[in-house]
């Protein structure tokens, strides 16, 4: 458009100037409208700490919450059991699914209200709060014999999520983390107490099922 003003004739370059601003503000007006409305609607969503990969405690009820638009309706799935709610009026829900045995077998964890989430490779089993000071931070990599114990970390079954810290004088329903399965690519910065712990009852149960 500043080409225009500058090298064609000035009685067509201000009008054609003028009519290209007034369809830009209106396309500009159509965005942002747009914009509004994709930002009123409130996708169905869950806690940031729940991701691919992760643990539900077994042998005691599951609940799942989330939020969505005030109102919806929000079906949450698990395995086969399945369960509907509706979301209050502030947004949230939550759901309780049956206690569930612990398995080796995967599933799938599905949330479906106005959009659908799809969460995978979800087990049920043990689920432990390596809860303290540094020595609960201390990782794999700065342990003894840590290189070794890299290269052989293969457990699939052992699940990782770390928590930030996040000082807070009441609980906290939504904070970021993602669940990570335990291999020699990640188990480096696994908390190194939790890690031998459950390592050596994942060991000892492998051997006394051959």
């Amino acid at each position: 458009i500043r080409d225009i003003g500058v090298t064609g004739v000035q009685t067509c370059a201000l009008p054609i100037f003028f009519e290209c601003s007034r369809r830009l503000v209106g396309t500009f007006a159509v965005l942002i409208v747009l914009l509004l409305v994709a930002e009123v609607r409130a996708d169905v969503r869950l806690p940031g700490f729940f991701s691919d990969h992760m643990v539900f405690q077994q042998q005691q009820p599951i609940k799942i919450w989330g939020w969505a638009e005030a109102g919806e309706q929000v079906k949450v799935e698990l395995g086969k059991a399945s369960v509907q709610t509706k979301a209050g009026e502030d947004g949230r829900w939550m759901v309780e699914l049956p206690a569930m045995k612990a398995s080796n077998d995967a599933t799938t964890l599905k949330v479906v209200g106005e959009n659908r989430l799809e969460l995978k490779d979800i087990l049920i089993g043990e689920v432990w709060l390596c809860s303290g000071q540094s020595n609960m931070e201390w990782t794999v990599n700065r342990s003894t014999n840590a290189k070794e114990e890299i290269a052989n970390g293969n457990h699939p079954l052992i699940r990782h999520a770390k928590m930030a810290h996040r000082p807070s004088m009441v609980p906290l329903d939504d904070i970021p983390s993602t669940w990570q399965v335990c291999s020699p690519e990640t188990v480096a910065n696994f908390t190194a107490c939790g890690y031998y712990m459950r390592s050596e009852e994942h060991t000892s149960e492998l051997q006394s099922r051959q």
